[in-house]
């Protein structure tokens, strides 16, 4: 059997937990070209930030792909406070309220799994100490196993997140 060429990967960002490669066996000077463009765009001495580079993937998405959402913890705190009907700032809050506290559980559980965020750096995005992460994070993962409730809300945040 006759062996397949390897293929040229190249790394072209990675940050966040979002790492994107490019094969570039066809198209080697696009990337280059990319990259220039969106230097051009913000300015020689601007700093490139994380939106900046989320925006510059859109553009150079094939069409069907251009209304892709990077996915990350901020978006996930969105949709869950949207999901239930909560303010961003309940779910970031001290408030421990049965629903806050639910959603704030299902917005840490999700971080970790959909985005492999660290037990740190969710507790700092969420204000609270990692093993407090960690405890939020098993109890959803054990009560999945048997609340039916539970089960249907992860399933409809992960669909609305993957749009």
């Amino acid at each position: 059997s006759a062996e397949l060429p390897k293929r040229r990967m190249e790394k072209v960002f990675d940050m966040n937990k979002v790492v994107v490669y490019d094969d570039y066996a066809h198209h080697h000077t696009q990337i280059f070209y990319n990259l220039n463009t969106l230097r051009n765009n913000i300015g020689e001495n601007e700093k490139i930030t994380f939106e900046d580079i989320k925006e510059a993937v859109r553009i150079i998405l094939p069409k069907s792909d251009k209304n892709i959402n990077l996915l990350t913890e901020e978006l996930i705190i969105k949709e869950v406070s949207d999901y239930y009907s909560i303010s961003q700032e309940q779910i970031l809050s001290k408030v421990r309220t049965a629903q806050i506290a639910l959603a704030r559980r299902i917005a840490m559980y999700l971080c970790r799994f959909l985005l492999g965020s660290s037990y740190p750096k969710i507790g700092e995005i969420f204000d609270r100490d990692h093993s407090t992460v960690i405890t939020g994070v098993e109890k959803v993962e054990n009560e999945l196993k048997t609340d039916n409730q539970l089960i249907k809300a992860v399933t409809d945040l992960k669909k609305r997140l993957k749009k």
